[in-house]
């Protein structure tokens, strides 16, 4: 995908049991989805087939999105 994406280790460590959660989990968590959703279909499409089989792919695509302290 070669998109750094920022996610704060504040928030990722944040309280996700909390009733309410705050925006930046809210934008977070969908961050999360959306990157999951991405990494689901270019494996299902075959897109990246070869690359995901070495794990290639699949090691850079989460190195995209490790969080940024």
């Amino acid at each position: 995908m070669g998109v750094l994406i920022n996610k704060p280790k504040s928030v990722t460590m944040s309280k996700w049991d909390a009733r309410l959660l705050s925006v930046e989990q809210v934008q977070y968590a969908c961050i999360d989805a959306s990157v999951s959703y991405e990494i689901g279909r270019l494996l299902v499409s075959g897109q990246c087939a070869e690359r995901a089989a070495t794990g290639a792919m699949i090691s850079r695509l989460i190195a995209s999105v490790v969080p940024v302290a």
